[in-house]
C-alpha cells in the first residue's frame, strides 16, 4: 500500500471507529436510560434549536478573566442502571405515635393537623390525678427529708454537749486527784464551779436570744406563707432554723443544769469536809457517766444520719417516678403535665379532642418526619444479582415531571416475590420539601455493580436551573447553552444520557459567568 492510499484510509478508519463508539454509546444508553428524568431530545432538533438566544459570545480576554475552561466529552465505563417500578413509603424510624404517660383529661391541644413541630416542642396539656398524687407524695417526702435533717442537727448537737461534759469531767477528776494528793480541798474548785455555772448561764442566755429571733422569723414566715408571699422551701428553711435554735437552747439549759450540779457538789464538799477519796470516786463516776452519754449520742447521730439517707433516697425515687409519669420537669400545679414532641416533623392527625378522658394506651396524635422517605423498588429477577446496599438511586414520580429525588439503597431483599418474580429493594430517599407522599407510585433507577460505557462530564459542567440541567458547549459562534439529561454521579463526574455527543467541548469552569451573560442578553431582548 502506497503513502497516498494510507492517507486516504486514515480518515475512513477514524470515521469507522467513531461509528463503532457511537453505536457503543447508544447501546449503553439504552440500559442506562432509566437514570434519566427527561425525554431524549433529537440531535437534529437540538442543532435546530441553537439560536442567538442561547449562545454567549465572549472575547478571548473576557474568557480568560472569567476563568473559563473546557473539556471534551468522553466515554468511560461506569455503573449501569436498572429501572424498576416502586412505591413511596413512610420511614418507620421517622414516625411517632404519641400516647400519654399517665391517664387524665386533655386540657388543651397546642398543635393542629399539618403543624410542623420540632423535637421537644409542647403538643398538649393533660390534667392527671395520677400525677397529682405523685406530686403530693414528693412534697411529703421532701418534708420528711427536712425533718430528718433537723434530727441529724439535734443529734450532732447532743453529741457535742456530751463530749464537752466528758472534757469537764476529766478536768474535774484531775483536779480532785491533785487536791487529794495535797491532803485537802481548797476554795478554787468552788470558784471554778461557780465560774462554770456563770459561763453556762451566759451560753444559755445567748442561745435563748437566738431562739427568740428564730421564733419570730418562723412565725413571720408562716404568715407570709399563708398568703403565698414566700415559697414552701423558704418557709421550711425558717422552720428548720427555728428547730435547730430550739435544740441549742435546750442543750445550753442542760449544760447549766450540769454546771449547777457540779457547783452544788463542790459546795457540799466544802461544807461537809468530805474525804478526798470520796471526791475522787464521785469525779470518776461523773466521767464514766459522761462517756456513756457520748456513746449514746454517737448512736443517735448514726441513727439520724441513716434516717436522713433513707428519706433522701425515697424523695429521689418519688421524683423519678413523677418524671416518668409526666415527663422531665414538665409538671404544672395541680397535677397537669405537658406532652412534648418525641421527634421533629409534621402532625399527621389528631385523634382526641379537648376535654376527652385518656388512658396510657390512648393514641393522641401522630407525627411524621418526611424529610426522607423509603422507596421500595421491585427489581426484575435478571437484575437481582447486580444490586447492592449502599449504591445510589434516583427516583421520579409522575406528579413532578423532570424532578429527580436522590437516595441510596438501604436493604436488598433475601428472596423473590413468588408471583411477580421481582426482588424487593428498600431505598432511603431525600425528600427535603416533602413532595414525596406515602403510597405514591414511582420509578426507581438503581445503580448496579455492572459496568457499561457511557458519556461523562465533570459535575462542575452541569448548570442546574430549577428541575432542568444544562451544559455550555464551545462552538464556532461562542458557547451554546444546551439542555442535557444526566444519569449516575460517579465521584466528581456525572454520566450524560442525552443532549451531548462524544467530542463536544463542554465548559467545566466559568459556567456562572456564561449564565449571567445569557441572562443579560435575555433582558436586552425583552427591552427591545
Amino acid at each position: 500500500m502506497n503513502a497516498s492510499s494510507q492517507k486516504t484510509l486514515v480518515p475512513i478508519l477514524i470515521a469507522f471507529a467513531a461509528g463503532v463508539v457511537g453505536t457503543s454509546v447508544v447501546m449503553s444508553q439504552r440500559h442506562a436510560a432509566p437514570m434519566s428524568t427527561e425525554a431524549k431530545p433529537d440531535a437534529a432538533k437540538e442543532d435546530a434549536a441553537a439560536s442567538p438566544t442561547n449562545i454567549v459570545t465572549l472575547a478571548p480576554e473576557a474568557q480568560k478573566n472569567a476563568g473559563i475552561r473546557v473539556e471534551a466529552v468522553t466515554i468511560h465505563r461506569v455503573a449501569d442502571a436498572v429501572d424498576a417500578p416502586a412505591t413511596v413509603e413512610a420511614d418507620p424510624s421517622r414516625v411517632a405515635e404519641v400516647t400519654p404517660p399517665a391517664s387524665g383529661t386533655v386540657k388543651r391541644l397546642l398543635v393542629s393537623t399539618g403543624s410542623r413541630v420540632q423535637a421537644g416542642q409542647p403538643l398538649a396539656v393533660v390534667d392527671s390525678y395520677e400525677v397529682a398524687q405523685a406530686r403530693a407524695a414528693v412534697r411529703d417526702a421532701h418534708l420528711a427529708v427536712l425533718q430528718a435533717q433537723s434530727g441529724v442537727a439535734t443529734a450532732v448537737s447532743q453529741r457535742a454537749q456530751a463530749e464537752t461534759r466528758v472534757q469537764g469531767a476529766q478536768a474535774f477528776l484531775l483536779r480532785q486527784r491533785k487536791l487529794a494528793a495535797a491532803g485537802g480541798f481548797s476554795q478554787p474548785p468552788l470558784l471554778t464551779a461557780s465560774s462554770a455555772v456563770a459561763a453556762a448561764k451566759s451560753d444559755r442566755d445567748q442561745a435563748q436570744a437566738a431562739l427568740d429571733e428564730k421564733t419570730k422569723a418562723w412565725q413571720r414566715a408562716g404568715k407570709l406563707y399563708k398568703v403565698a408571699v414566700i415559697s414552701t422551701a423558704d418557709f421550711e428553711l425558717a422552720e428548720s432554723e427555728y428547730r435547730q435554735a430550739q435544740a441549742r437552747t435546750e442543750a445550753a439549759q442542760q449544760q447549766v443544769t450540769i454546771a449547777q450540779q457540779a457547783l452544788d457538789r463542790e459546795q457540799r464538799i466544802s461544807r461537809g469536809n468530805m474525804l478526798s477519796n470520796q471526791a475522787v470516786q464521785s469525779a470518776e463516776a461523773d466521767l464514766a457517766s459522761a462517756r456513756s452519754d457520748v456513746r449514746t449520742a454517737e448512736s443517735q447521730v448514726r441513727a439520724a444520719e441513716t434516717a436522713f439517707r433513707v428519706a433522701t433516697d425515697r424523695e429521689e425515687g418519688l421524683r423519678s417516678d413523677l418524671r416518668a409519669l409526666a415527663g422531665s420537669d414538665q409538671v404544672a400545679a395541680g397535677g397537669g403535665f405537658t406532652l412534648m414532641a418525641p421527634i421533629g416533623g409534621i402532625v399527621t392527625d389528631i385523634a382526641v379532642t379537648t376535654g376527652q378522658s385518656v388512658e396510657r394506651s390512648t393514641r393522641l396524635l401522630g407525627i411524621g418526619n418526611t424529610s426522607a422517605v423509603v422507596v421500595q423498588a421491585n427489581v426484575p429477577e435478571l437484575d437481582a444479582a447486580v444490586i447492592r446496599a449502599g449504591l445510589p438511586v434516583r427516583v421520579t414520580v409522575p406528579a413532578y415531571p423532570g424532578r429527580v429525588f436522590t437516595g441510596v439503597v438501604r436493604t436488598v431483599g433475601s428472596s423473590l416475590d413468588e408471583k411477580t418474580r421481582t426482588l424487593p429493594v428498600r431505598c432511603m430517599v431525600d425528600n427535603p420539601d416533602g413532595r414525596l407522599k406515602p403510597e405514591m407510585f414511582a420509578t426507581a433507577s438503581l445503580a448496579t455493580t455492572r459496568l457499561a460505557p457511557a458519556m461523562t462530564i465533570p459535575a462542575s459542567a452541569v448548570d442546574e436551573d430549577g428541575d432542568a440541567d444544562f451544559a455550555y458547549i464551545q462552538t464556532h459562534d461562542g458557547f451554546e447553552r444546551r439542555p442535557i439529561a444526566i444519569g449516575i454521579h460517579t465521584g466528581d463526574r456525572v454520566t450524560v444520557t442525552s443532549g451531548l455527543k462524544p467530542g463536544d467541548m463542554v465548559v467545566t469552569a466559568g459556567t456562572f459567568v456564561l449564565r449571567s451573560e445569557l441572562k443579560k442578553d435575555e433582558l436586552k431582548g425583552d427591552d427591545d
